[in-house]
């Protein structure tokens, strides 16, 4: 996927407070302010981006809530799709883009 529109976009707070980043709306990745950028944490979100590209952001939001309310964060079936999904060079290298953009 194409990450050259994708933004950072850095926020207060998030809700659930615990939580160091979100993707809510296509391209965007929300940042609690003062959350480090690296390559393996962005390359993390990029993953929930382009399953939101591909299904769309309501059947996203309504997918991911109904796998959460199943599973526990960390077997989150996305959650654990995007840790796997980290560890891949073309995404950590789009990663590095979108945080050059952002600083």
């Amino acid at each position: 996927m194409d990450h050259s529109r994708t933004r950072l976009v850095r926020v207060p707070f998030l809700i659930p407070t615990w939580a160091a980043a979100q993707v809510l709306w296509p391209r965007t990745i929300l940042v609690k302010q003062g959350v480090e950028l690296t390559p393996a944490f962005i390359a993390h979100e990029l993953v929930h981006v382009e399953r939101m590209g591909r299904i769309g952001m309501l059947a996203y939001w309504w997918g991911y809530l109904r796998l959460r309310m199943r599973y526990s964060y960390r077997d989150h079936p996305w959650e654990v799709a995007a840790r796997e999904g980290a560890n891949n060079t073309e995404r950590r290298a789009a990663a590095k883009r979108v945080i050059g953009r952002a600083t």
